[in-house]
């Protein structure tokens, strides 16, 4: 495979500025992962769940990127954090090409950026935002098989090993609690959690689309299923993952941070 790391990550808005919350195992993590990856990554693939299109697949080919403020409500410094990476149009155009090869409908989104659910976790890994990124959506309308399709050509567009693909989003996403001001996660959507982050690090990709639904509605996952799909498409079923963080806020958004060993 030619990706030099596959990681899924929280996109918090907590991750940008203070909210009063404590995640400092998720921060780490996220630094420790730019260390690691610092000099061997060249191109960031990053697919966040607020990038949403419909009909087809969209490849953001700007450079410089625009950062999108995709979020209200928070205090005056989170819209003073700068985040404007490159970023990569040629490879963006490469990854169009691969996916249209096999039978995807993909373009270039001309109306996008880089919004909150990319940049809040890339400014933690990679904060000096000199590594050029290339944001892909999710698209609902062309249903959860394409999603595993574009995994495919991600994979396939990154044979030269030097790219991160970064899918950014919470297992369990209930914002509904968050505003209710309660601490206590659903039981059903803990056990959604647990059981999905344990097939994901395991490969077990089927298993992930055949959970009880009811599970999946208590969690409300951040994107559905579709981010799972994109990543089962570029890793295949011999994945194997290392959970780095795991932490919850508010009692409404699990920030499980999850490196996958290529």
């Amino acid at each position: 495979m030619g990706l030099n790391a596959v990681l899924y990550a929280p996109n918090t808005p907590s991750l940008i500025g203070d909210m009063g919350v404590n995640h400092t195992a998720t921060e780490k993590a996220l630094e420790d992962i730019g260390r690691k990856y610092r000099d061997r990554v060249k191109t960031v693939i990053v697919v966040s769940p607020h990038f949403v299109t419909s009909g087809a697949f969209g490849v953001v080919l700007q450079d410089p990127l625009k950062q999108i403020f995709d979020f209200s409500g928070f205090p005056p410094e989170f819209y003073e954090k700068k985040y404007v990476p490159h970023g990569d149009p040629e490879f963006g155009k490469s990854l169009i090409l691969a996916g249209n090869s096999l039978g995807l409908q993909m373009g270039s989104a001309t109306g996008w950026g880089l919004d909150h659910g990319a940049w809040s976790p890339l400014h933690r890994i990679f904060p000096e935002a000199d590594i050029p990124v290339v944001p892909v959506s999710i698209s609902p309308s062309l249903g959860p098989e394409k999603h595993e399709v574009l995994g495919k050509a991600i994979r396939n567009v990154s044979d030269g090993g030097e790219t991160m693909l970064l899918v950014t989003g919470s297992i369990v996403h209930r914002l509904d609690l968050w505003s209710k001001g309660s601490d206590h996660v659903p039981e059903n959507a803990l056990k959604y959690l647990n059981e999905t982050t344990a097939h994901m690090i395991n490969g077990r990709w089927q298993q992930i689309w055949h959970m009880p639904r009811d599970l999946a509605r208590s969690a409300s996952p951040e994107g559905g299923e579709f981010p799972f799909r994109i990543l089962a498409g570029a890793l295949g079923d011999n994945a194997k993952g290392n959970v780095l963080a795991s932490e919850i806020e508010f009692g409404a958004a699990s920030l499980t941070t999850i490196e996958f060993s290529l």
